[in-house]
Order: C-alpha cells, then structure tokens, then sequence
C-alpha cells in the first residue's frame, strides 16, 4: 500500500515539520507543584558508574544510580526537573525507590529517540519517564513489572472535536518514535504527521489550531489538557491498551529484581492506587474490559 503520510524532511515521502523546544510548565504541573517538594539536583561521584551493572551485595547507601529522562516533560508523569520544581506520579515512584533500596538518585536527561542508546552506553541505569512496553524495544532493553495501565487516545480543540474515525487526511500531530506515530502511518496512510520531540510544541499547535488532533498517551493527554479550556481528551482508542516500566539494561538482572521487588510491595500495600489518585484524580485512561499489565503492539512495518 502507498503511504501518503506526509512529515517534512528532506528528500523523504514523509514530511517532518521542525519545531522548537519549550520547558514551560503545564496547568496541572503548576496546579501540583505544592504536592512535591523542591529538590536541588547536582552531580555526585561514586565508584557506582552508571555504566556498570547493579550489585545488590554492595554497599546500597553510597550507590548512586542514574536515572534517564525524556527532554520532553511527561506531565503528570513528572515535570521538567530541569525547572527547580520536580514532582509527578513517576517521580513518587522513584522516591519510594530510593527510600526502599538505600541509593541516590541522579538525572540525565535525554532526547526520547536518543534515551534507550544512553542506557545502553551507560550513561543511566535506568529510564523512567512514560516508557511504553513495546515490542520493539524488549528486544534490546528489560522492562520492570507494569505501575499504569492506558489506552492511547485523540486529543482535540474544543472548537474541533474530531472523532478517531475521521482522521484520514487530516493533520495530525504526535510525538516522534512513539507508538502513536506508528500507529497512525498504518490507519491513517493520508493523513499528515505533524512531528514533534516536544509535548508543549504539539499542544501548542493544536491549541492554535495549525493541527486538526493529536494522538497521544492518555496519562499525557490528561496532563495537558485537564486545566486548558480549549484542549479536551477525546477518544480512548480501542485495541491500544499500553503499560509503562521501567526500563533497565538487558544483563542487570540484579537492579531489576530490586525495582520489582518494590514496585510489587507498592502495589500489595495499596500506595501506587493511592498515588494514581493523586496524581490523575479519577481520570478515565484505559477503556473496560481489557486485562491488566498488556500492552498493544504497534505495528511498526511502515517507516518513514
């Protein structure tokens, strides 16, 4: 089937659209900055490296374990840590992480289509910040067990509640090497990907309109759009069910243990429902009826 998808880049039948990056804070970041505290971030040294291998035989209160960030703020599932300010649902996880395991955190923050090959190379240990378990990926990193379950889902203007059946030929936006964007080339090969490596670009085009929807995951739509008047979440679409992990290298079996372990304790003792509570306050983000801790496959057969 010939794709008609159109990004704008260079000497490609797709059509990137180059964009600029912005770190400003969404409604619902600002509206929960109280709900976190303040943390001053620096570099530390230890003889824990990010590029080694998690030991738990070793002396856990003086390791330092490097978490990877996308560039591109997740709200709610943490906000640009970069701001002074850094709070989220995945950033309570990662303090209970810490509390439970006896390390430190440090950050690194990483473009999304550069953040698996900074894990790789060593320069984190881990990657939290809205990892969807992906087919893909499980191919050359570990997942950690599942802590939210979504659908992906449309986004709208409320002057242009689009349904997902209407798609075809319009312009889209979505975030770049994400499972949205390949779903997408394959149900809608006409319409036009408008791509972007930053949340606050796309939302912004669609709040002014330069885009006729998104497609995003739900957790992310909900941040961005629960205290903007002009943006709605619109569909869940269906046969998109999703999960975020934690990812970690292949071989460091000794630090996923550990993070699942304490996911697990989480879980059992009730904390993480209490912290989806908090943090997306009864928010529909997964259709019924579908089975807990799976995740869609995006069929990635069409590149660009």
């Amino acid at each position: 089937m010939f794709c008609s998808i159109c990004v704008i880049r260079s000497g490609a039948k797709v059509r990137l659209e180059a964009t600029t990056t912005s770190t400003k804070l969404s409604g619902i970041a600002k509206s929960n900055q109280a709900k976190g505290k303040v943390i001053q971030l620096h570099k530390v040294t230890s003889r824990f490296s990010a590029g080694h291998n998690f030991s738990i035989s070793q002396s856990m209160k003086s390791t330092i374990i490097t978490v990877g960030l996308d560039h591109a703020a997740p709200v709610p599932l943490h906000t640009d840590y970069r701001s002074g300010t850094f709070v989220g649902f995945e950033v309570d996880i990662l303090h209970a992480l810490a509390d439970r395991l006896h390390v430190t955190l440090n950050y690194h923050i990483s473009y999304w289509k550069d953040i698996v090959r900074d894990l790789q190379q060593g320069k984190t240990n881990l990657v939290c910040s809205a990892a969807t378990v992906s087919a893909d990926k499980e191919n050359i990193v570990s997942f950690s067990r599942s802590y939210l379950n979504f659908h992906l889902c449309t986004v709208v203007n409320t002057k242009n509640r689009l349904a997902w059946s209407a798609l075809q030929g319009k312009k889209i936006g979505v975030r770049e090497d994400s499972e949205a964007k390949y779903l997408l080339m394959k149900s809608f090969p006409e319409a036009t990907l408008i791509l972007s490596d930053s949340n606050d670009e796309l939302y912004s085009k669609l709040r002014s309109m330069e885009v006729d929807a998104l497609v995003d995951d739900s957790p992310i739509a909900h941040g961005f759009t629960v205290n903007d008047p002009n943006l709605q979440l619109g569909e869940l679409i269906p046969g998109t069910e999703s999960s975020y992990a934690i990812m970690v290298r292949k071989n460091d079996k000794a630090l996923l243990a550990a993070i699942n372990n304490v996911l697990q304790q989480l879980e059992e003792e009730g904390q993480l429902e209490q912290l989806k509570s908090k943090w997306f306050n009864g928010a529909r983000l997964r259709l019924e009826g579908y089975p807990e801790q799976v995740s869609f496959r995006a069929n990635r057969s069409i590149h660009n």
